[in-house]
């Protein structure tokens, strides 16, 4: 069994797929399983997956004949991932030679369930660095885990194998590669006994207008399936009883992972985000509390001090003001 197996789809990245693959075969985790899902790709991708499928053993392709999503060849992946943890990686990104050995010997001889690093944001002329939540480098109670993660990424964490078999954790499919991250990523921290960070190890996350979550083309149907993928997380938590500390860190990560406080600002909105959730929801009071805070009746907009969950607002005779913060969420 080997200690690692890396998941990899693959479609029309022929400009960047060289530099992702190159650095999988460079990893100096000897044990490790790559599994590459061709998934409906062209012919140049190809040729470029069979040159690095030779440099190093326990490399898997799987190829398809037409393309099944994002998610759908995520699942393919999982099924045929033999590793005690499973990792990600996008065609375009890349990661860090030591990337996977070091995550995995933080596991502590397998006993963590999931182990994250930093990413950094790679644009064509600067580097940002991504940090993660600050606290505690290991944490197992709900409230804190979800505090402890910036978003909704995967590809910088590695994670149990027998945690994703044992909940039955999938990523949603057919569908576009919009967000499916989130939701794979919060069923996992939820069942997760425990997630460990450790640092000065980088995945490199590229920037370019070509990715499907930067397209201009696809906004009104990336905001759409945001608000999908919120509902799914919010009728999640609404079905294992969160919490109302729970359920106020599940709003806090969805604000920051989702932008979940930008949608709530329009009445649209709003009622886009109810219609899909479950019946008599307890999360309906947090969502007004968050629509108020940007739409205040004209009393509030008097005086009054509104929260969204991100930021503290002053209303004074129709002047919004924004407050400090003590803490950034």
């Amino acid at each position: 069994m080997p200690e690692i197996s890396v998941i990899t789809p693959i479609y029309n990245t022929e400009v960047y797929l060289e530099k992702c693959l190159a650095s999988l075969v460079a990893q100096t985790l000897e044990d490790i399983e790559f599994i590459w899902i061709d998934n409906g790709s062209n012919q140049v991708c190809k040729s470029i997956i069979s040159k690095y499928a030779r440099q190093r053993p326990n490399i898997k392709v799987i190829s398809l004949e037409k393309n099944v999503g994002y998610g759908g060849a995520m699942n393919i992946g999982l099924r045929e991932a033999k590793g005690k943890y499973i990792g990600f990686c996008d065609s375009d990104d890349w990661i860090d030679s030591e990337f996977y050995e070091k995550l995995y010997n933080a596991t502590n001889n397998q006993t963590i369930d999931i182990v994250y690093a930093e990413y950094k944001q790679e644009f064509l002329d600067h580097t940002n660095l991504i940090s993660h939540r600050k606290g505690k480098a290991y944490v197992d109670k709900l409230s804190e885990k979800l505090d402890a993660i910036r978003d909704g990424a995967i590809w910088d964490k590695i994670f149990k194998r027998e945690l994703i078999i044992q909940n039955h954790i999938q990523f949603p499919a057919p569908s576009k590669s919009y967000f499916e991250d989130n939701i794979f990523l919060f069923q996992s921290i939820y069942f997760a006994k425990d997630l460990k960070k450790i640092k000065d190890i980088y995945y490199h996350y590229l920037q370019h207008e070509s990715s499907t979550i930067h397209s201009d083309a696809a906004k009104k149907e990336r905001d759409t399936y945001k608000s999908n993928v919120i509902a799914y997380i919010i009728n999640f938590a609404t079905k294992y009883n969160f919490s109302l500390e729970e359920k106020i860190e599940c709003l806090k990560f969805l604000n920051r992972s989702l932008g979940l406080s930008v949608i709530l600002r329009t009445k649209e909105g709003l009622r886009l985000l109810q219609n899909k959730l479950d019946k008599e929801s307890p999360f309906d009071s947090f969502l007004y509390q968050i629509y108020g805070a940007h739409n205040p009746s004209l009393r509030e907009k008097f005086f009054s001090i509104q929260n969204d969950f991100k930021q503290n607002f002053l209303w004074i005779l129709g002047i919004k003001i924004r407050l400090k913060n003590k803490e950034k969420i």
